[in-house]
């Protein structure tokens, strides 16, 4: 089976799945004519590492920052609440 993946932007460094991708599995990334392997499985419609992202970097998506990296990223790898923190959503507690 063919597994996708669809990447709006140059900037990116995710792209959305169009699949449930099991690991292992080679992805194809629409409009970049790249092929990744999934390092873990990847619920359809969630975001993939199109390449290895540094704890800190920026996550890119449709060519503007998301979120920010909370630990080291794997290429292939899911990306969601439990590696990054959102752009959108920041709670500020004040003492």
């Amino acid at each position: 089976m063919k597994f996708l993946a669809l990447c709006s932007s140059n900037k990116d460094n995710v792209a959305n799945t169009l699949d449930l991708i099991p690991i292992g599995q080679q992805v194809e990334i629409k409009n970049k004519k790249k092929t990744i392997i999934s390092s873990n499985k990847i619920p359809k419609y969630h975001k993939i590492a199109l390449n290895e992202i540094p704890k800190g970097a920026s996550i890119i998506k449709n060519g503007i920052c998301i979120g920010t990296a909370t630990k080291e990223i794997d290429i292939g790898a899911h990306i969601h609440v439990h590696n990054i923190v959102s752009n959108r959503a920041v709670l500020k507690v004040e003492s």
